[in-house]
């Protein structure tokens, strides 16, 4: 995902939160889009930051690009 894709919150379960990212049920509301600030890949997940909650990481599993 690139910087400014459009992406939407769609569901966190136990097993998809990893340990170095935040659980996205403390600060995302299921189905509402948010917009990529940046990622950073690794060998088995990509993180994602987003504009609209700073200093915070979350797993990319936990979302679908937003239709435009």
């Amino acid at each position: 995902m690139e910087e400014g894709t459009k992406v939407k919150y769609v569901e966190a379960i136990g097993e998809q939160i990893m340990s170095k990212c935040d659980d996205p049920r403390k600060y995302l509301k299921l189905n509402n889009t948010y917009t990529v600030d940046y990622t950073e890949i690794h060998s088995w997940h990509t993180r994602v930051y987003l504009q609209e909650i700073k200093n915070k990481c979350f797993n990319s599993v936990h979302f679908d690009l937003a239709k435009t």
